[in-house]
């Protein structure tokens, strides 16, 4: 029943095999897997080409806005981010105790929340935007208010009743990370 389910630490991979076949459950999750290292992928790809291109432009001489002779790649970026992602993962299992599962969730919650604030931003601009363009019907008017109105639910519905342990702390991290962005 929903207690089982609420123990799972993989709820696909139960799912799966409780009600199609243990193949269907592992399917499920070598995808998750698969899907978390490609988000992970992500991040660090977009993490080293932001630090190249502030490198290069703020401090040509700096070894992190060189490329690779190989391979034309950013190398002492992406190893500088890497070594920075395992040492924000290392940190967290040892100071907080934190299981992998713990660690992807609490940053995957981070991220969720600062990038629903730039969502609201898009949705409120573009609403600004097609409000003064007379040749614009009443439904692509209507879309951006729904989209901020979704936007500022689900902004609401993650902050507040306020989580616990460090889903208390997150939506303020968030926030502060986003105020720092804004100085």
């Amino acid at each position: 029943g929903m207690d089982a389910f609420l123990a799972s630490d993989g709820l696909l991979q139960t799912l799966g095999t409780d009600y199609v076949s243990p193949t269907v459950g592992d399917l499920f999750e070598l995808f998750a897997v698969a899907s978390a290292l490609a988000g992970a992928l992500a991040v660090v790809v977009a993490t080293t080409r932001m630090l190249f291109a502030f490198a290069r432009d703020l401090a040509p001489a700096s070894p992190l806005a060189r490329v690779s002779e190989a391979g034309g790649a950013p190398r002492r970026a992406i190893v500088l981010v890497s070594a920075l992602g395992l040492a924000e993962y290392g940190l967290c299992r040892i100071a907080f105790g934190a299981t992998p599962q713990d660690v992807f969730f609490w940053f995957g919650t981070l991220g969720a929340i600062a990038i629903l604030v730039p969502y609201l931003l898009v949705a409120v601009g573009a609403g600004r935007s097609f409000a003064g363009n007379r040749g614009l019907g009443k439904l692509e008017v209507l879309v951006p208010l729904v989209a901020s109105a979704v936007i500022l639910y689900t902004l609401k519905a993650s902050i507040y009743p306020l989580g616990e342990g460090a889903y208390a702390v997150i939506p303020f991290v968030a926030l502060g990370w986003l105020a720092l962005g804004v100085i």
